[in-house]
This record gives structure tokens, C-alpha cells and sequence, in this order.
């Protein structure tokens, strides 16, 4: 898919680019964003690459940066990676600040940014078994906190089931059921070094957590109580699990 022929391109990417397109978007994206793509038994589901094809481009209209990380078995040291992104035009791109050159830098590095993370999706090549959500978190809250504008605000956008199987949060188990085990467990990560240090509290939407209702829909409740106290402790903002 070209950048021309990305999902909603006459809207979607119109609308971060200008404020009189298609109903009044800002006109200068700035946010730091980071994209999570899981390419573990998430990728299987029949609906994994129609989530991003639905939620994608809303989520970027904001975005004047990116970053990307994928869900793997060995997510912190997967092969599979995609170089961050700068969604505006530079000056020396845009010298004379010409309105046309600015919507053209933007349709194009747009449509890398889809590209990045359908290709995570697709073509992500990991010999590691397992799903390490929780490295891919703490792989993308680095990668924000590495951002060229550090005061811009941050959000994060998460394609996944969130079913965690490798290392110190084997969800697979079950047993979370408590809240003095999942207030142990956050403990236990945070000593452990592993819990995701998410600066700035970025808002975070996750894009296919209620897919584990096809397969654990009478633990989805107390998955998505271990999810909150996780998020919370790394430092988010306003959490969506959808």
C-alpha cells in the first residue's frame, strides 16, 4: 500500500494537516506517539490488521513524531524494528514554509508510519516464542523518552491481546484474581527492573484486548485489573482497553 492509498488518505491525512480540512484539525501535529504492534498469537486473529487499519490514522492525526516497538518473545532484543519517524516537514524540507510542500512531506512520511506498523504485523521475523507485552512496553517508553521534543505530549497506541506469557507475568497461569497479588506482582516487576517507565503520562489506547473474550472471556475482568495496576505503576495516563 502506498502512502497514497492508505486507509481514509482524503480525510485522514488531510485532516492533520490542515485545519480547515475536513472539520478542524491542528495545523502543527506535535505529539510524541508510540506505536505497539504484538506480533505474536495476536497477529493470527482475522481482525489484528483491520484494528489498524480503523484506528491508525485517527490515532496519528496528532503526531508530529513517532516511534515504534514490537511484541515478541524477546521483544527488548527482537529483530524486528522499525526507525522512528518525524511527521512534519523539516526546514530545510520546507524552507519557505510553502503550505503545499508541508501537506506533501506529511501524506508521504504518513504513509510510512502505516507502513511501519502494518509491516510489524505481517512480516515481523522472531525465532523467540512466547509474547513479552511487557518488554514492548518498556521498549516503547524508552524510545519516548528519547524523543527530539521531550515537552511535547505523549500518547500511545497498543495493537494487542495483552496476554503476557513470558517471564515474571505469566498470565497464562491465571491466579490474579486478587488485589493483594497484583499489588505484590506490580512490586515484584518494579524491583525486578521490569515495569515500563511511561514519562509524562501518556494516554494510552490498547486496540484488541477484548479479542481474548473469543478465548478467556471469563478472565478478561481480571486481565484488565492486572493491565490497570501495570499502567498505572509505569506512570500512564488515561488508559483504554478495547
Amino acid at each position: 500500500m502506498t502512502a497514497r492509498s492508505w486507509p481514509a488518505v482524503v480525510c485522514g491525512v488531510a485532516l492533520v494537516v490542515s485545519a480547515s480540512a475536513c472539520g478542524g484539525e491542528p495545523a502543527e501535529p506535535r505529539d510524541n506517539c508510540g506505536v505497539v504492534v504484538d506480533t505474536t498469537r495476536y497477529a493470527d486473529y482475522p481482525t489484528a490488521k483491520e484494528l489498524i487499519d480503523q484506528h491508525l490514522v485517527a490515532f496519528g492525526k496528532t503526531c508530529g513524531w513517532a516511534a515504534f516497538a514490537a511484541v515478541t518473545g524477546n521483544s527488548v532484543g527482537t529483530p524486528c524494528q522499525r526507525p522512528s519517524l518525524r511527521l512534519v516537514a523539516t526546514a530545510d524540507e520546507n524552507p519557505k514554509d510553502n503550505p503545499r510542500v508541508a501537506r506533501l512531506v506529511r501524506e508521504r512520511r504518513l504513509g510510512e508510519f502505516y507502513q511501519h506498523a502494518v509491516s510489524l504485523l505481517t512480516k515481523c521475523e522472531d525465532p523467540a516464542s512466547g509474547s513479552d507485552v511487557l518488554g514492548g512496553l518498556r521498549v516503547i517508553g524508552q524510545r519516548l523518552r528519547d524523543a527530539p521534543d521531550r515537552t511535547a505530549p505523549s500518547k500511545i497506541i497498543i495493537f494487542s491481546d495483552l496476554m503476557n506469557n513470558k517471564g515474571a507475568l505469566p498470565l497464562q497461569k491465571g491466579g490474579m484474581a486478587s488485589a493483594g497479588v497484583r499489588e505484590a506482582k506490580v512490586r515484584e516487576l518494579r524491583d525486578a527492573g521490569l515495569l515500563p517507565e511511561l514519562a509524562g503520562r501518556p494516554t494510552i489506547t490498547v486496540h484488541g484486548f477484548n479479542l481474548l473474550s473469543e478465548k478467556e472471556g471469563d478472565r478478561v475482568s481480571q486481565l484488565e485489573q492486572v493491565w490497570r495496576a501495570i499502567f498505572a505503576a509505569a506512570g500512564a495516563g488515561q488508559v483504554s482497553l478495547l
